[in-house]
Parts: structure tokens; C-alpha cells; sequence
């Protein structure tokens, strides 16, 4: 036994088959945690031919077997090394192939060729090494033809497999021509697969630093997106935070109008029809239709009051509509209306040649009607009042604009404007403060913007924005 140890210590074959073999473990035990499909194949190639290798010397020193059979036992080696290298060429440059079936179909043909060579060729010294050239002379040939059509970088990557296994044939043919024993050509051999399997091996390496790479660009990539994501969380929680801010001012706001504002109405409307009621019972008929008027009117200001309390709570969750909208029929019929509160509406408001577009009717009606109606009822007082609404054709959107020559406003306020529940006017004027808040927010449902300018005593001018079709 001691002696089978020290001759197989001493044989450069064993020493290969273990090297080779350890080799392949380590590489197929590191490549399993990365789930290369290729770096398993060629790992488990060399760990094949490690393993086989070393089973037949152990065989042949244990039983003492003939050359001619050690030789035979080797050529048998060779088929599933060589389809396992086949299936890791393929992973290689066609991932989207299965190499189960290629290392099947390069077994069987290997096994084939092992059976076929004694019949075509009769018996010869050299059948294990031409039955091997001839295998891996195939898979080189096999890696330059399917490599200019697999992945980025592939042909560099054919260039070193190719060139390593040729070394193989490439010595069985200088052997046998040169007419040397066949103990010297399977030492040249020996040489040759040392070469092939550390290519192998630095092509796992090559393709473990591929995928690390791609995870690594992967992870940035990723960690970049969350980068954004929270720039984006963190601007839109601002943004909801300051109109959380706004709707809690406004809230204040609209507690003391409820308190006040909208109490006003509805305590006049009673006090009102209280005094109708004793001038009828007592027979004063001629105070009552002023009484009238005056009931209608406080009840036209709460009506005000909850209608716009609606339209804001509306547009919170609106969803445009958008069809063809022709904003000049729109806008002549928001002056009609408006003419039956202001008379002269149809005498001041000068309107140009305004285009179709694509918005909600009946929101875009909203933002007319309203901001034309604070330009009358601001401008009221003006003989000369005159308002105008024209348009501007800006890149992919309308520029509407209502300008006027009424009292105007304290530019330094103008944020102020679209906020809930703010008068800029104070309560010399009436409103809600809730008006232009819709305004805001239902340009912005359609993607536009609004705005406003003015200089205090010389009028204001509002505009808003909205993106044409297309």
C-alpha cells in the first residue's frame, strides 16, 4: 500500500488530476453563490476530469492494468469533460440556450466517435490522443463560430478558449508527426490540459468580475433611483405639509367666517322675515318688498358662501373630462350670466379671438365665470371700466389672460391671492376667499398654471395656462 502511495505521489498525473480537481471545487463551490450558468459548467469540467483521472490511476496501480487499458480508461475520460466545457461555451456566449441538451448531445457524439475510431481506423497507439484532439478540436472551432453572434465582449473571450484548447491537438499533431513515443506525446498532453483548465478557470473569474459588476452597477443604479424617490417623497411630503398648512390656516379662517360670516346672512334672513311678518299682520304693506329684496339678497350671499365650500371640496377629487371646449362660445356665455348681475358685463368685457381646446367644460367654465366676475364686482365702482380677455399661443400651451383697469391689488400680496379663505379686499367686499383657491386648483387638474399681477390702483391682470392637444 505504501508503495501504490509513493507511485502515485510521484506520477505528474495524479498531481494534475488533484490539482485540477480542487481547482474545479473551489470554483464550482464560489461560482454556486453567484448562479453562473457558465462558471458551474467549467468548474464542474474540471472537477470531472480531476476526479475520473485520478479514480483510473488509483485503479491501475491498485490492479496493475496494462498500459493499453489505462490508455483506453483515459479516452473515456474525455467525452463528458469535454461536453461539460461544450455547455459552459454555450452559457458563455448564448445564455439563452439550455446547455443541459448541449452537454447530452456533445456526450453522446463523444461517446460515438470512442466507438467508431477502432472500426474506421483500426487499432493504434494514438487512439486516446486523436479521439481527444479531435474533441476539443471541435470546441475550439465551436467557440469562434458561435461567438461573434453571442454577448458584448465575446470575441475577445473566444480568442484565449480557442487558442487554449487548440494546445491540444495542436500537440498530438506535432507528436505523432514528429514520430515520438506516445509516453512523450502524453506528456506534452499533461501540458497542455494544465493550460486549458487555468484558462478555464481565469474565464470564471472574468465572469464572476461581469456579474459582480452588474450587481454593483445594479446596486447603484438602485440606490440611486431611491435617491430620487426620497427627493421626490421629501418634496411632495413639503408640498402636502405646507397645504396642510394652508387648509389649517384656512380652516381658522373659515371658523370665524362660519361664526361670523356665514351667520350674518342667516341671522338677517330671520330678522328680516320677522319684520315682514309684523308689517303683514299689522297691515304696512309698502315695507314689505324692500323687506323682500333684502331677504333675497342675504340668502343669494349664504347660497354663495356653500356654493363655493362645494366647488372647492369638488375639485379636491375631480377628475377632468376633457372634450373640445370652443372658448369663445364658453366665454360669451359666462358674460351673458353675468350680465343678468352686472348689467354693463356685455358693454366692458372685450374678448379677442380665443381658440378650441381640450379641457373639462364645466370646470374651465368655473375659471372663466369666476375671475371675470371679480373683475366686475372689483371694478364695479369704474365708469371706464374696461376688461379684456386675449390669448397668447405659447410652446405646447394656451396663455389666457383677464385684464382689467379696476382698483387692482397690493402686488406684494400676490401669493396670497390663491389661498383659501383670504380677502384681499377685506370684508368691504364680498366673497368667501374661496374663489380663486378653485381657480388654482383646477388649472391645475388640467396640468396649467396660474397666476396674477398688478400695480395697487391700476388694475390686475390674471392669467392661466393650459397645455394644448398633441
Amino acid at each position: 500500500m505504501d508503495q501504490i502511495l509513493v507511485n502515485l505521489a510521484r506520477d505528474p498525473r495524479m498531481v494534475l488530476a488533484m490539482f485540477v480537481g480542487l481547482l474545479g471545487l473551489m470554483f464550482l463551490m464560489e461560482s454556486a453563490s453567484r448562479r453562473s450558468t457558465a462558471a458551474r459548467w467549467l468548474a464542474g469540467a474540471a472537477l470531472v476530469f480531476g476526479c475520473l483521472l485520478a479514480a483510473v490511476l488509483v485503479v491501475a496501480q491498485v490492479t496493475k492494468a496494462a498500459p493499453t487499458s489505462l490508455g483506453l480508461a483515459q479516452t473515456l475520460i474525455g467525452p463528458p469533460v469535454f461536453a461539460a466545457i461544450a455547455a459552459g461555451v454555450v452559457a458563455i456566449y448564448r445564455p439563452q440556450n439550455q446547455s443541459f441538451y448541449v452537454f447530452w448531445a456533445y456526450l453522446v457524439a463523444g461517446y460515438s466517435a470512442v466507438l467508431a475510431f477502432p472500426v474506421l481506423f483500426g487499432p493504434s497507439h494514438y487512439y486516446a490522443p486523436v479521439v481527444n484532439a479531435v474533441g476539443l478540436g471541435g470546441l475550439a472551432a465551436w467557440s469562434y463560430l458561435i461567438a461573434p453572434n453571442g454577448a458584448r465582449g465575446g470575441v475577445g473571450r473566444s480568442t484565449m478558449l480557442g487558442l487554449a484548447l487548440c494546445t491540444f491537438p495542436v500537440a498530438v499533431w506535432i507528436g505523432i508527426a514528429a514520430g515520438l513515443p506516445l509516453v512523450e506525446i502524453r506528456d506534452l498532453l499533461r501540458m497542455s490540459l494544465g493550460v486549458i483548465f487555468v484558462v478555464l478557470m481565469a474565464l470564471i473569474l472574468q465572469l464572476d468580475a461581469r456579474l459582480v459588476a452588474s450587481e454593483l452597477a445594479e446596486r447603484i443604479e438602485t440606490q440611486n433611483s431611491l435617491k430620487r424617490l426620497n427627493e421626490t417623497l421629501e418634496h411632495e411630503v413639503g408640498r402636502r405639509t405646507e397645504q396642510l398648512q394652508q387648509i389649517n390656516m384656512g380652516l381658522q379662517s373659515f371658523a370665524g367666517m362660519v361664526s361670523h360670516d356665514l351667520r350674518a346672512p342667516v341671522r338677517n334672513i330671520t330678522g328680516l322675515a320677522q319684520l315682514a311678518m309684523t308689517d303683514h299682520q299689522e297691515g304696512r304693506h309698502d315695507a314689505l318688498e324692500s323687506l323682500l329684496e333684502r331677504i333675497r339678497q342675504e340668502s343669494l350671499r349664504a347660497n354663495t358662501m356653500v356654493s363655493d365650500l362645494l366647488n372647492l371640496a369638488k375639485t379636491e377629487s375631480a377628475r377632468p373630462i376633457l372634450v373640445e371646449v370652443d372658448m369663445g362660445a364658453l366665454v360669451a356665455d359666462c358674460v351673458r350670466s353675468l350680465a343678468l348681475q352686472y348689467p354693463l358685463a356685455q358693454e366692458v368685457v372685450k374678448v379677442e379671438s380665443l381658440p378650441t381646446l381640450w379641457a373639462d367644460e364645466g370646470l374651465m367654465r368655473h375659471v372663466v365665470f369666476n375671475l371675470l366676475s371679480n373683475a366686475l364686482k372689483f371694478g364695479a365702482d369704474r365708469e371706464d371700466l374696461c376688461i379684456k380677455l386675449s390669448v397668447d399661443e405659447a410652446i405646447n400651451k394656451w396663455r389666457f389672460l383677464i385684464k382689467d383697469n379696476g382698483p387692482g391689488f397690493d402686488p406684494e400680496r400676490a401669493e396670497e391671492l390663491f389661498k383659501p379663505f383670504v380677502r384681499l379686499g377685506g370684508n368691504q367686499v364680498a366673497g368667501t376667499g374661496l374663489g380663486l383657491t378653485v381657480v388654482q386648483r383646477v388649472v391645475e387638474l388640467h396640468g396649467g398654471e396660474v397666476g396674477a399681477t398688478s400695480v395697487s390702483g391700476y388694475g390686475a391682470t390674471f392669467w392661466w395656462t393650459v397645455p394644448r392637444a398633441g
